[in-house]
Protein backbone atom coordinates (compact mmCIF):
# COMPACT_ATOMS: atom_id res chain seq x y z
CA UNK A 1 0.00 0.00 0.00
CA UNK A 2 1.57 3.42 -0.67
CA UNK A 3 0.55 6.44 0.22
CA UNK A 4 -1.99 8.12 -1.92
CA UNK A 5 -3.56 4.60 -1.15
CA UNK A 6 -3.77 4.87 2.68
CA UNK A 7 -5.04 8.17 2.55
CA UNK A 8 -7.83 7.32 0.34
CA UNK A 9 -8.49 4.25 2.89
CA UNK A 10 -8.36 6.61 5.81
CA UNK A 11 -9.71 9.58 4.44
CA UNK A 12 -12.09 8.28 1.68
CA UNK A 13 -13.40 11.40 -0.59
CA UNK A 14 -10.98 13.93 0.77
CA UNK A 15 -8.29 11.65 -0.25
CA UNK A 16 -9.24 12.07 -3.70
CA UNK A 17 -9.02 15.96 -3.67
CA UNK A 18 -5.68 15.73 -2.39
CA UNK A 19 -2.67 16.66 -4.94
CA UNK A 20 -0.45 14.25 -5.60
CA UNK A 21 2.92 16.24 -6.00
CA UNK A 22 1.64 18.41 -3.10
CA UNK A 23 0.83 15.61 -0.58
CA UNK A 24 3.81 15.45 2.02
CA UNK A 25 3.42 19.73 2.41
CA UNK A 26 -0.36 19.00 3.20
CA UNK A 27 0.51 18.08 6.72
CA UNK A 28 -3.28 19.01 7.67
CA UNK A 29 -4.48 16.07 5.55
CA UNK A 30 -1.49 13.88 6.57
CA UNK A 31 -2.31 14.66 10.44
CA UNK A 32 -6.72 13.96 9.72
CA UNK A 33 -5.19 10.42 8.85
CA UNK A 34 -3.03 9.76 11.41
CA UNK A 35 -5.71 10.92 13.53
CA UNK A 36 -8.13 8.80 11.96
CA UNK A 37 -5.62 5.72 12.21
CA UNK A 38 -5.27 5.62 15.57
CA UNK A 39 -8.84 5.99 15.81
CA UNK A 40 -9.65 3.16 14.26
CA UNK A 41 -7.23 1.52 15.99
CA UNK A 42 -8.84 1.87 19.52
CA UNK A 43 -12.39 1.47 18.34
CA UNK A 44 -10.99 -2.05 16.69
CA UNK A 45 -9.25 -3.40 19.68
CA UNK A 46 -12.59 -2.68 22.28
CA UNK A 47 -14.75 -4.41 19.56
CA UNK A 48 -12.26 -6.80 19.03
CA UNK A 49 -11.94 -7.50 22.92
CA UNK A 50 -16.01 -7.39 23.57
CA UNK A 51 -16.00 -10.68 20.36
CA UNK A 52 -13.10 -12.38 21.95
CA UNK A 53 -14.47 -12.08 25.85
CA UNK A 54 -17.61 -13.82 24.59
CA UNK A 55 -15.81 -16.09 22.73
CA UNK A 56 -14.26 -17.33 25.62
CA UNK A 57 -17.60 -16.87 27.42
CA UNK A 58 -19.14 -19.30 25.25
CA UNK A 59 -16.35 -22.21 26.63
CA UNK A 60 -13.49 -21.74 23.51
CA UNK A 61 -10.14 -21.58 25.38
CA UNK A 62 -7.51 -19.30 24.44
CA UNK A 63 -6.00 -21.59 22.15
CA UNK A 64 -9.00 -22.41 20.63
CA UNK A 65 -9.44 -19.18 19.76
CA UNK A 66 -6.01 -18.61 18.69
CA UNK A 67 -6.61 -21.36 16.22
CA UNK A 68 -9.82 -20.55 14.68
CA UNK A 69 -8.82 -16.54 14.18
CA UNK A 70 -4.84 -16.51 14.11
CA UNK A 71 -4.65 -13.70 16.93
CA UNK A 72 -2.12 -15.10 19.40
CA UNK A 73 -3.56 -16.44 22.60
CA UNK A 74 -1.73 -14.10 24.71
CA UNK A 75 -3.39 -11.72 22.76
CA UNK A 76 -6.82 -13.16 22.85
CA UNK A 77 -6.49 -13.58 26.81
CA UNK A 78 -5.04 -9.81 26.98
CA UNK A 79 -7.71 -8.07 24.70
CA UNK A 80 -10.77 -10.38 27.05
CA UNK A 81 -9.72 -8.93 30.38
CA UNK A 82 -8.62 -5.84 30.01
CA UNK A 83 -7.18 -4.36 33.20
CA UNK A 84 -9.67 -2.60 35.40
CA UNK A 85 -9.93 1.12 34.72
CA UNK A 86 -7.90 2.61 38.03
Amino acid sequence: MNLKEALEELLGAQASEIDESALVEDREKLVAAAVEAWRRRHVNTLAGAQVIAALADSGLSYRQIADLTGIPSATAHRWARPPADG
